[in-house]
């Protein structure tokens, strides 16, 4: 959610008219959203509380004022001025109403009220119906709810909306996957790496699919590919479950990687990873002790301690 409102942030801070809208232009609001551009978030709220104080019917100020709170974790006083913000920005200013609606709705979902977020996301989408990031995040909290019909229907919005971008995709494959219907889904991340052959995600997503299809061999090629591009957090956890599914392809893939890439410290790692999840503790320290000689980690050498403390215990039963 922080990505949708700040890429909103960039959209639409520096257009000061628009549509005939005269957007505020006062000193302490426009130093408050130069304050949120460059993260000095303490000073924003400075200013934009001293605008409020002034302004008081300055709905794009308390707009400003919900996003940063809700960034803090202070939901209650983020619904509050969300609340404010959505009676004072003009009907007619779409874009910010859209803006003040999508921030209440991610404060509601902070408060985990799912129904209240819904609604907010439907009020921001019809008033602003062609921003792709209002369906997307909609979909997520469909996803989340299990109502996969329904994050289906704005992941193919999405893509009516921006056909070449990757994420409605993205969405459909992983609906199918939750649902188990993997075909499916290959089909989505096949098309994803056409599109965008570096996204990590879609090989990630795509070994999911194919370890539910007992395909280990696939899956392990595509968890390598995305621990290659980018150290893939889903790549990291999909390698595990191939470590208990398909240790010795795993291992024998991990090591074929690290002979052609010797310098790199996270394929040994990931070596280790794999007899560590597979209790093979005394094979795993060497591999750890590898990839902490090429760089060091403080992670790996916590690694390296629990292996020894497992061997110990499994030694001497303490």
């Amino acid at each position: 959610m922080r990505t949708i409102l700040l890429s909103f942030l960039i959209a639409c801070s520096s257009v000061l008219y628009a549509d005939n809208l005269k957007r505020p232009d006062s000193y302490n609001y426009t130093r408050g959203i130069e304050a949120i551009q460059n993260n000095n978030l303490e000073e924003a709220l400075d200013y934009l509380n001293k605008e409020i104080t002034e302004h008081p019917d300055n709905g794009y100020a308390f707009a400003w004022v919900a996003l940063v709170r809700n960034y803090n974790e202070e939901y209650g006083r983020a619904l509050t001025a969300a609340n404010i913000a959505v009676k004072k920005i003009p009907s007619k200013d779409k874009e910010y109403k859209a803006f003040a609606f999508s921030t209440r709705a991610s404060v509601f979902l902070n408060l985990e009220d799912t129904i209240q977020a819904i609604k907010d996301y439907t009020q921001a989408i019809a008033l602003t119906p062609e921003d792709d990031r209002l369906y997307n995040a909609r979909a997520q909290v469909y996803y989340e709810q299990g109502k996969y019909d329904l994050a289906d229907n704005d992941y193919r919005k999405m893509i009516s909306l921006k056909e070449g971008d990757v994420m409605g995709y993205m969405g459909l494959g992983r609906n199918a996957n939750a649902q188990k219907r993997y075909e499916d889904a290959i089909k989505q991340f096949d098309y994803v790496n056409k599109l965008e052959p570096s996204y990590s995600s879609a090989y990630s997503f795509r070994a999911e699919s194919y370890i539910g299809l007992k395909k280990y061999n696939e899956a392990i090629d595509d968890v390598i590919t995305a621990l290659g591009i980018d150290q893939d957090d889903k790549a990291f956890y999909e390698l595990q479950t191939l470590a208990d599914s398909a240790f010795a392809q795993t291992v024998t893939k991990l090591k074929v990687q690290k002979l052609k890439e010797p310098k790199e410290y996270s394929w040994p790692y990931d070596l280790g990873v794999v007899y560590e999840k597979t209790d093979r503790y005394a094979k795993a320290i060497p591999f750890y002790k590898e990839s902490l000689a090429i760089e060091s980690n403080k992670e790996t050498a916590n690694r390296i301690a629990n292996c020894y403390n497992e061997i110990e215990i499994k030694e001497n039963g303490v």
